[in-house]
C-alpha cells in the first residue's frame, strides 16, 4: 500500500484578520501615496533643522521664531543660487536681443527663398500638409505645455504644504509623543520613541552631512575652476555641488557639463578640468 503524506494547516481567524487588515493598509497608504510622501519630506526636514532648533532655543529664542530665521536663511540662500543661475542666462538673452534684428533678417531671406523655391518645384501643396502636421503638433504640446504648468502649480502647493507641517512638527517639543498616544497603546509608546529618536538622528545626521559635502565641493570646485581660467566658474560650481547629493553618479554628472562647455573654448583646457575633476 501508499502511504499519503497529507500536509495540514491551520490558520487562525486573528491571524487572517491581521493579514487582510495589513494588505488594506497597505492598499490605503498607496491609494494616499501623495499625502504620506508629504508628511515624509516633512519628517526629513524636520528632523534636519530641529539641532539648529534646539540650539537657538537654548539661546532664549522661541521654536518658531527659530524656525522662521532658519526658513528665511535658506530662502536668502535659495534667491542667492537663483540669482547666480539667472545672471549667465540673462547675459545670453542680452546677446540675443542684440542680434535679433539681424538673424530676423536673415530669416525672412531664407523664407522668401524657400516659398519661391517651392512654387517653382510644384511642391506647395505638400507644404501645406506639413505646415498643418506642424500646427497640429504645436497644439499638442501648448497642451502638454499646460499640463506641465499645472504640474508645477501642484508641485509649489506641496511645497508649501511641506514648510507648513515641518512649522508645526518642530515648534512643538512632545508632538511625537502625541502623534504615538492617539495610535498606538501605552505598553509600545516608550519603544517607539526611542525607535523615532535613532531614526531622527540617523536621517539628521546624513542630510546635513550630505548638504555639507555638497557645498565643500561647492568651493572647491569654484577655485579651482577659476584657478584654470575656466569660463561660468561659478555656475559649473553650483551645479557639481548640487550633484554631488546623487549617489555615485554624482560627480561624473556634475563633471560632464564642464568639460563640454571648456572644450569649446580650448580642447588643452577641458584635460585639465577632467584631471581636476
Amino acid at each position: 500500500q501508499k502511504q499519503k503524506n497529507e500536509i495540514t494547516i491551520n490558520l487562525p481567524a486573528s491571524f487572517i484578520i491581521k493579514v487582510v487588515a495589513i494588505l488594506f493598509l497597505v492598499y490605503f497608504l498607496y491609494l494616499v501615496k501623495i499625502v504620506v510622501f508629504i508628511f515624509f519630506l516633512a519628517f526629513v526636514l524636520a528632523t534636519a533643522i530641529e539641532p539648529t532648533v534646539d540650539f537657538l532655543e537654548k539661546k532664549q529664542i522661541p521654536r518658531s521664531l527659530g524656525v522662521v530665521i532658519i526658513y528665511l536663511f535658506l530662502l536668502a540662500l535659495f534667491t542667492f543660487f537663483i540669482y547666480l543661475i539667472l545672471s549667465p542666462v540673462v547675459a545670453q538673452l542680452g546677446l540675443l536681443a542684440n542680434n535679433f534684428p539681424l538673424l530676423w533678417q536673415k530669416f525672412v531671406y531664407l523664407f522668401t527663398q524657400l516659398k519661391f523655391y517651392l512654387t517653382q518645384t510644384g511642391l506647395t501643396p505638400q507644404m501645406q500638409n506639413f505646415l498643418l502636421y506642424l500646427e497640429n503638433f504645436l497644439s499638442a504640446q501648448i497642451l502638454n505645455l499646460l499640463v506641465l504648468l499645472k504640474n508645477i502649480f501642484q508641485i509649489i502647493f506641496y511645497f508649501f504644504v511641506v514648510l507648513i507641517l515641518t512649522f508645526l512638527i518642530v515648534i512643538d517639543k512632545n508632538f511625537w509623543q502625541r502623534f504615538f498616544a492617539s495610535f498606538f497603546p501605552r505598553n509600545y509608546q516608550p519603544y517607539l520613541l526611542n525607535l523615532i529618536s535613532s531614526v531622527k538622528k540617523k536621517i539628521g545626521d546624513w542630510l546635513r552631512g550630505q548638504l555639507s559635502l555638497c557645498f565643500i565641493i561647492f568651493v572647491l570646485v569654484y577655485a579651482g575652476l577659476s584657478l584654470l581660467g575656466v569660463k561660468y566658474a561659478l555656475l559649473l560650481a553650483l551645479f557639481s555641488g548640487l550633484a554631488e547629493f546623487i549617489p555615485l553618479i554624482g560627480p561624473l554628472i556634475g563633471e560632464l557639463p564642464a568639460v563640454f562647455l571648456t572644450f569649446f573654448q580650448s580642447p588643452t583646457l577641458a584635460l585639465w578640468v577632467v584631471i581636476f575633476y
